[in-house]
């Protein structure tokens, strides 16, 4: 396949001019506390919402009549308030109404410069031509699945992807993804001593995880007498030191004293609200992180794994290609885009992907198609299902089966269904419903709400009250029984998100999660919460971003679903594909006179001859309230 560079070139130059290298926000109030300065800011000039991926940024602003320009650090930022906490000023910050500038990291020049090396972007090229002509099973390496007693079928088969120059690991929610990663990286490892990986995630907690998997399964397998600590390595300093208690082996440092003290200190975390308090434990723990000394240069070209994010691999791509890897491992593979897998695919022999292209898929800014294409799909995109290189774990044990159905059907064309191997008393209990007096037992329940959305000057968005108020009532009556840590609540919108958490804090419920559903992937909870607010917005004008986001909200519940709608989200086909098929599904149904499907299918205008109809299909009734074409 011959890829266009100039093409390439310029799309990667579109995406640069569309993405800012700073946003400007007019200063709405100011305070100091101690060494620090609160600011509020306000968000319209630059439409772009305060969200916690600016901390660490660099800010900037002008001061009249002076001969140095203002510069400080973002320590924290208050999404909900829309605030900033910034730290190391070097002058007071602007007057209200006045403006401060804050930078973002730029990996796209990063991007423009690997595909910029004609040398290299002949290998990545390559990597394509090779999955679309001539991807080759070598048929060397033989996993064994004997060390994992309840391993799954197809689990099983993806430890045959790494045959394959290309492959793809299919991962739905709840499939146990990060597990059969884990472990099939731990039994390479283990049995091909000599082959070297590194592996790839786009965030740092994704890294940890996947990370942390390898060495449990690596440990399950071993125990204490035969576990050779320095095979796998954390590379970068984001790491979140309380995840590896216990395992300070993967953090390649020699200070394992200050590690295990900085894993102390990142479990008491105080409350971002108490600035003070705050800002002190955040200068301690950059203290302790600067007294690790770190050793991944070092330990790199040793190591059996190395483990980053996609971000860092970018930025230090160049040291990255003097080492030899065997494979390529990127996990979350739906969320990076072709030209950037591309661009890393080369540091390995062969690649696997994983990931669930069902869900969240790469960001693009830019509505120029060529540039929409490169960086709007992931590798799956190239995937052909019918190959032996393709896996799909298909059973999962996260969602209740009723819940595991709509997701199923809705997203996955049936092909998600329950794993056999589950049902002990832990996985009973996790998955206990709370008997509520407004939504009884059910497990899925959707609550048509009367009012549409409103635009709220004060919360600067759509908000929709009485969702809002259902919710709080909702939590207020099962919290009686049901731990608020057990309770997730997404919804598109920021102002939503914020007239929900002030109306919980008003009865005490903090601990409930609002979450947008970008954070939320990843995450699981035994009762979701869902409040589409405006299911007709712009926002989800786009099919395939509409599915996704939706798929993510309803596949985070273990044990019960509820979807606030309004007449209005119907308009939205996903939902009212969903609403129809939790509408049509209770048992009322076999009251109501009901035809067989047999009297219907020889009349010429059969299916349509059904529509609106309740029908019967062997044991199962339902009404027909749509007809595919």
């Amino acid at each position: 396949m011959h890829l266009n560079y100039i093409e390439i070139l310029s799309a990667i130059d579109d995406e640069i001019y569309e993405t800012p290298k700073y946003y400007d926000y007019e200063i709405l109030h100011k305070i100091k506390i101690d060494d620090v300065w609160k600011l509020q800011l306000n968000t319209n000039y630059s439409k772009t919402p305060l969200d916690e991926s600016f901390e660490g940024s660099q800010c900037w602003w002008r001061i009249d009549n002076s001969i140095s320009n203002g510069t400080a650090d973002i320590l924290a930022v208050l999404p909900d308030n829309q605030e900033i906490v910034i730290r190391f000023a070097t002058i007071s910050p602007p007057k209200i109404n006045e403006y401060i500038r804050i930078y973002v990291p730029q990996y796209l020049i990063a991007l423009k410069e690997a595909w910029s090396d004609y040398r290299w972007r002949e290998k990545c090229a390559l990597v394509l031509r090779t999955l679309k002509t001539n991807n080759i099973n070598h048929k060397d390496i033989k996993l064994q699945t004997s060390n994992y007693e309840t391993i799954r079928v197809n689990q099983a088969e993806a430890f045959n992807l790494l045959n394959w120059d290309i492959s793809f690991l299919w991962g739905p929610p709840g499939t146990g993804k990060t597990f059969t990663l884990g472990a099939l990286l731990a039994q390479l490892i283990i049995q091909y001593p000599s082959k070297r990986v590194l592996l790839l995630s786009t965030t740092n907690i994704a890294v940890d995880q996947a990370l942390i998997s390898v060495d449990n399964s690596m440990y399950s397998i071993l125990g204490d007498s035969n576990f050779q600590q320095s095979k796998c390595i954390r590379a970068g300093s984001h790491y979140r030191a309380s995840l590896y208690k216990g395992k300070e082996h993967l953090i390649p440092t020699n200070n394992r004293i200050m590690l295990k003290e900085l894993s102390y200190h990142e479990s008491n975390r105080p409350d971002k609200e108490n600035i003070k308090e705050f800002s002190k434990w955040k200068l301690k723990g950059e203290s302790i992180r600067r007294s690790i000394n770190d050793k991944t240069e070092e330990m790199i070209s040793n190591a059996h794994l190395v483990a980053m994010t996609t971000t860092r691999a970018l930025f230090t791509i160049d040291k990255l290609k003097k080492y030899k890897f065997d494979f390529v491992i990127f996990d979350e593979a739906s969320q990076v885009s072709v030209l950037q897998a591309l661009a890393l695919a080369p540091l390995g022999n062969r690649c696997l992907f994983t990931g669930d292209f069902k869900q969240l898929s790469p960001i693009v800014k830019s509505n120029i198609s060529q540039t929409k294409y490169w960086f709007g799909h992931s590798m799956f995109h190239f995937r052909d299902e019918d190959l032996d290189s393709f896996c799909m774990l298909n059973e999962q044990s996260r969602m209740v089966k009723q819940i595991c159905d709509l997701v199923s059907n809705i997203f996955y064309e049936n092909k998600l269904i329950m794993a056999s191997n589950i049902k002990d008393k832990k996985w009973l209990s996790e998955h206990r419903i709370y008997y509520s007096d407004l939504i009884k037992d059910k497990t899925v329940h959707i609550e048509i709400v009367e009012d549409n959305y409103t635009w709220s000057q004060k919360y600067n968005g759509p908000i929709r009250y009485n969702s809002a108020k259902f919710i709080t009532d909702l939590c207020r009556d099962i919290t009686e029984v049901q731990d608020q840590k057990t309770i997730l609540i997404l919804t598109p919108f920021r102002a939503q998100r914020l007239l929900i958490k002030k109306m919980l804090k008003r009865y005490g419920l903090k601990k409930i999660d609002v979450s947008t559903i970008h954070s939320a992937q990843g995450s699981q909870r035994n009762t979701i919460i869902f409040d589409i607010v405006d299911g007709a917005s712009d926002f989800f004008a786009d099919f395939k971003l509409n599915s996704s986001l939706i798929n993510v909200a309803l596949s985070r519940a273990m044990a019960r679903l509820v979807i606030i709608l309004s007449n209005r989200d119907l308009s939205n086909k996903i939902l009212k594909k969903i609403y129809n098929k939790i509408g049509y599904t209770s048992n009322s149904l076999r009251d109501l006179t009901s035809y067989n499907v047999s009297e219907f299918v020889d009349d010429i205008n059969f299916p349509h001859n059904m529509l609106n109809i309740c029908v019967r299909i062997k044991d199962k009734i339902g009404k027909v309230v749509e007809i595919d074409q």
